[in-house]
C-alpha cells in the first residue's frame, strides 16, 4: 500500500489548492475530482500485494518427544534430524536417545514403548497391520518415567536386529504416551506422541535412495482454485518423504506466481503416489509453466511441464503470488498506474481551467 500511498498524494494537494468559492460550478468541478480519485484510488489498491496471514502453532500442554542423537555423517539430512534413519547389518545393534518432555501443568507418568507402522497411500501409517512388526527389536531403557510440571528426561533406546532378520527396510515408531482412566474404570484414554524410525537392515552397499516426478497436470477444486497434481515414484530402495513448492509463469505476459507449497507424501521403494499443490483462487485460465522443486533429504528432483488451467474466468493471478524479484510484473503495473495519474491531473486542469472562464 505504500506505493498507492505515493501516488495519490499529489492529486490530493491539488484537490486542497482549489478555490472554496461555494457556487454551483464548483460543486460540479469537485464532483468529478471525487470519483476520479476513488477511480484512481481503486485502481492503486488492486496493484498493491495482498496481505499474508501467518499462524503461530498452538502449545495445548501435553507431552513431547524428539530426537536427540545424529550420526555424524547424517548431519545435514533433514529426515535424520527429525527421524531414526539408518542401516544396521544382521546381527548388528544400535543406540539412539529420545528426549521426552512434560509440557502440561501437572505431573505425569509417561509410558516409552516401540509399536508397529507402515507406509500405504503415500502416509507413514502407525500400527500398520499388514508391516512386519519390528517392535521386538526396539527396546528402551525404561518403560515409563515420571515427570513434573515442566520437566525433560533422557531416555536411552537399543535396536537389536536379530541375526537371521531378511535384508530390507522396516518402519516403526517410538511411542510417548499418557494414560488416564476413563469415566469407567474399564476405560483407558491415551494420547501420544512419537519419532519414526527408518530402519535398513543390509550390508550397506545398495543403491542411494532416489524418486522421479512425472505426469504434472492441474484442475481446480470445489472452491475454484487451481491444484497441481504431479505422480512422484520413489525409484530407490529406501523410503523417501516428499515436499516442496511450485512456480508457475504465464505463457501469455510471463506473469509468475508463486512459490506455492506441496503437500507432503511418503513412499516406500517401488511405492508411487498423487502429490498435490494447491495454488490461489485469482490464477486466470490460460496456459501456464509449471516447475515442480521436491525435496526428500539431501534429495532434490524438479520438473517443468505446461498445464492447461480452466473453468475459473479471466480474472489476473494475485498480486501477492508475484515474485518481486521479478520486474516484469511489477514495472508495467505501476507504469500503468504513473500513467492514469497523470491523465486525471489533466482532466482536473482542464474542468478547471473552463471553470475559471465561465466564473
Amino acid at each position: 500500500m505504500r506505493k498507492a500511498g505515493i501516488l495519490s498524494d499529489p492529486i490530493t494537494r491539488d484537490a486542497r489548492r482549489l478555490p472554496m468559492r461555494r457556487s454551483p460550478t464548483r460543486r460540479r468541478v469537485r464532483t468529478p475530482l471525487a470519483v476520479l480519485s476513488a477511480s484512481v484510488m481503486a485502481t492503486l489498491i488492486w496493484i498493491g500485494p495482498g496481505a499474508t496471514a501467518l499462524a503461530a502453532p498452538a502449545d495445548d500442554g501435553g507431552v513431547g518427544i524428539r530426537l536427540l542423537d545424529v550420526p555424524a555423517d547424517q548431519q545435514d539430512d533433514p529426515r535424520a534430524r527429525s527421524y531414526l534413519v539408518d542401516e544396521v547389518p544382521p546381527g548388528g545393534r544400535l543406540e539412539r536417545r529420545v528426549e521426552i518432555a512434560n509440557s502440561s501443568g501437572v505431573d505425569q507418568q509417561v509410558f516409552v514403548y516401540a509399536g508397529p507402522a507402515e507406509i500405504s497411500d503415500g502416509v507413514f501409517t502407525v500400527d500398520g497391520v499388514d508391516a512386519p512388526d519390528i517392535s521386538s527389536w526396539i527396546t528402551p531403557a525404561v518403560d515409563s518415567v515420571e515427570l513434573t510440571a515442566g520437566a525433560m528426561s533422557d531416555v536411552a533406546v537399543t535396536v537389536t536386529v536379530p541375526p537371521d532378520a531378511p535384508e530390507g527396510e522396516y518402519y516403526a515408531g517410538i511411542w510417548a504416551e499418557v494414560r488416564s482412566a476413563g469415566a469407567k474404570e474399564s476405560v483407558t484414554l491415551a494420547n501420544r506422541v512419537g519419532v519414526r524410525v527408518y530402519l535398513t537392515v543390509g550390508s550397506g552397499n545398495g543403491p542411494p535412495p532416489d524418486f522421479t516426478i512425472t505426469g504434472i497436470s492441474a484442475e481446480r477444486d470445489a472452491a475454484g482454485v487451481p491444484v497441481l497434481h504431479a505422480t512422484v515414484s520413489n525409484t530407490g530402495t529406501t523410503a523417501v518423504d516428499v515436499s516442496g513448492a511450485a512456480r508457475l509463469v504465464a505463457s501469455a505476459g510471463g506473469i509468475t506466481a508463486g512459490p506455492f507449497p506441496s503437500g507432503n507424501l511418503t513412499l516406500g521403494p517401488g511405492q508411487r503416489g498423487d502429490l498435490e499443490v494447491p495454488t490461489a483462487s485469482g490464477i486466470a485460465d490460460g496456459e501456464w509453466s509449471a516447475t515442480l522443486s521436491l525435496t526428500s533429504g539431501l534429495i532434490t528432483r524438479e520438473a517443468t511441464a505446461t498445464v492447461s488451467i480452466t473453468g475459473g474466468g479471466t480474472a489476473a493471478p494475485p498480486a501477492a503470488a508475484a515474485d518481486p524479484a521479478d520486474g516484469t510484473t511489477v514495472l508495467p503495473v505501476v507504469i500503468g498506474g504513473l500513467l492514469l495519474a497523470v491523465v486525471v491531473i489533466l482532466v482536473l486542469l482542464l474542468l478547471r481551467r473552463r471553470t475559471s472562464r465561465r466564473a
